[in-house]
């Protein structure tokens, strides 16, 4: 028989080379190696302590049918009182032990049950994921206008998020320009190709814009121009045409996007993706002009 190979990959090889799709109807609980190994020590401990109440009970019961039936004789040289006291002694320490396993039995009657560990795991994922604290500021109004030497006459500003990963980022976007795109890009720091270009690969690009009167939104996964997703907008649109773009994630990459409040997508995301994020406009050559104003954006500060 042959023997299987191991082979033990690195995280980034193995986010490279697998592809996970996620069907999950259960809560995900994601946890470090530290975290599950405190918990599960935690959980043998508390197993060892609701069996220590076996010992002395059964020494107890011995104890106590033998001064019960025993009639005590002197024996290699100690005298009959003094074994009957010997008993009497034993008979008080097994009651003293078997009484702290009891009260320690009673203050661990609800762990050393798996769903208990999985509560407690539960928690501490929340109460790690709220200690960690969120960095936010407010940037200045940025004007897109277009630019004739980048690809689609393409306009950007990155988002200065000093290598700490983005959790939120919101916006108003508005133009008067009879044709206009604008939104958000997230690229990886390991993309071959970067912005100004827009639709590349190690990339997301989550965008809106106007088109004979219509407004639209399009998502650019992987650069994947076969894989995009385009749907009218104009039901949420306002009047006023002043549009709000808001993308955020959580601690497990579960990505949000949402426009006017709607949520239009939702996906989980690369982690590396929110590390390099930019603003972005542009006009596929054509003269346009967006404002970008109430820029907002949320990090995490470790």
């Amino acid at each position: 028989m042959i023997e299987p190979k191991t082979h033990i990959v690195s995280d980034k090889e193995l986010s490279r080379k697998l592809t996970i799709h996620t069907n999950l109807d259960e809560d995900v609980i994601i946890t470090t190696t530290d975290k599950l190994e405190l918990r599960l020590r935690d959980h043998q401990k508390s197993l060892i302590a609701k069996q220590r109440w076996y010992l002395p009970l059964s020494i107890l019961i011995t104890l106590v049918i033998t001064l019960a039936t025993a009639s005590f004789k002197p024996f290699w040289g100690f005298k009959a009182e003094h074994i009957e006291a010997f008993f009497y002694t034993g008979v008080i320490s097994c009651l003293y032990l078997l009484i702290k396993s009891l009260i320690i039995l009673w203050c661990n009657r609800k762990k050393g049950i798996i769903k208990t560990v999985i509560e407690e795991l539960k928690n501490k994922t929340k109460e790690d994921a709220l200690s960690r604290e969120i960095y936010s500021k407010r940037m200045d109004s940025w004007v897109a206008i277009n630019k004739p030497q980048n690809s689609q006459g393409g306009d950007y500003k990155e988002i200065p998020l000093d290598k700490k990963p983005l959790k939120q980022l919101v916006f108003k976007a508005k133009s008067s320009s009879l044709y206009w795109r604008a939104g958000i890009k997230l690229e990886s720091p390991n993309a071959t190709k970067k912005m100004p270009l827009l639709t590349t690969k190690d990339s997301f690009l989550f965008h809106i814009g106007l088109t004979d009167g219509e407004y639209e939104f399009a998502i650019y996964n992987d650069g994947d121009f076969n894989s995009r997703i385009v749907k009218n907008i104009s039901g949420i649109i306002s009047k006023h045409r002043n549009i709000v773009l808001k993308i955020e994630r959580d601690s497990t990459n579960d990505t949000k996007c949402f426009i006017n409040d709607e949520l239009v997508y939702h996906k989980d995301l690369a982690p590396d993706l929110f590390k390099k994020v930019y603003l972005a406009a542009w006009g596929d050559k054509k003269d346009y002009e967006v404002s970008f104003d109430d820029i907002v954006f949320n990090r995490l500060t470790d």
